[in-house]
C-alpha cells in the first residue's frame, strides 16, 4: 500500500513539475526584433491591421512613461493593444465566459533590454 501511494505522490509531483516548467513557454515567448522599438511597434500595428478575422488595433501603452515621469531612468517599454471579434464576440456575449475580459485586449510588448537588444 506504501509503494501505491509513494508511486502516485511521485507521478503527480512529476507531472506538476512538468506542467509548471512547460506551462510559462506556452504563454509567453520572446525574440530579438532585427530593428528599433518603434520600427518593431509599427509592423506589429500595421501585420495586426492586415491579419483578418476582425484583429484591430486597440491602443499603444508606453508602459515606461510613468516611471519616466517620476523620474525614474528605464529603457522603452511600449505595448500593442489589439483584439479580435472573432475571440472577443464569444467571450462577451456569454455571461459564464465574461471574466475573462480581463485578458482582453492581447497585448504584445516591445521593450529595450540593456544588452541593446529590442525584443
Amino acid at each position: 500500500m506504501v509503494k501505491i501511494i509513494a508511486s502516485f505522490l511521485l507521478g503527480a509531483a512529476s507531472v506538476t513539475a512538468f506542467l509548471w516548467h512547460s506551462a510559462s513557454s506556452l504563454m509567453f515567448s520572446e525574440r530579438v526584433s532585427p530593428f528599433g522599438v518603434e520600427e518593431t511597434v509599427a509592423r506589429i500595428q500595421e501585420n495586426m491591421q492586415n491579419a483578418g478575422n476582425g484583429w484591430s488595433l486597440s491602443g499603444l501603452r508606453n508602459a515606461a512613461k510613468p516611471i519616466q515621469k517620476d523620474g525614474g531612468n528605464v529603457l522603452p517599454v511600449l505595448m500593442v493593444e489589439g483584439c479580435s471579434t472573432r475571440y472577443s464576440g464569444p467571450i462577451l456575449k456569454d455571461d459564464s465566459l465574461r471574466f475573462l475580459s480581463i485578458l482582453m485586449p492581447c497585448k504584445v510588448s516591445v521593450y529595450k533590454k540593456s544588452d541593446g537588444k529590442v525584443y
